[in-house]
C-alpha cells in the first residue's frame, strides 16, 4: 500500500527507477549467479596459465643453464683444450 502510494505521488522519472529497482532485485540472484561463475573461470583460467608457466619455468632453465654450460664448454676446450668441465 505505501509503494502503491509512492508511485502514485512521485515523478514519471522515479517511477521508472522504482520500476527499475525492482526489476535488478527480481533478476540479483542470476546476476550475482553469472558474474560468481565469471569471477570462478577467470580464477581458474588465471591459476592454470600460472601453473603452466610455473611448471615451464624449470624445463626453460634447466634447458638454458644445459645450453650455457655447453657454450661455456666449448668455449673452454677450444680455447684451452686440457680443461675439462
Amino acid at each position: 500500500m505505501g509503494i502503491r502510494g509512492f508511485i502514485s505521488i512521485s515523478d514519471p522519472g522515479s517511477r521508472f527507477s522504482l520500476l527499475l529497482f525492482s526489476m535488478l532485485l527480481a533478476e540479483l540472484p542470476f546476476f550475482f549467479g553469472s558474474w560468481l561463475l565469471l569471477l570462478v573461470s577467470t580464477l581458474t583460467r588465471l591459476m592454470e596459465s600460472i601453473s603452466i608457466s610455473v611448471s615451464f619455468l624449470p624445463a626453460a632453465l634447466v634447458h638454458y643453464s644445459s645450453q650455457l654450460s655447453w657454450h661455456s664448454g666449448s668455449f673452454l676446450h677450444q680455447h684451452f683444450p686440457l680443461v675439462t668441465l
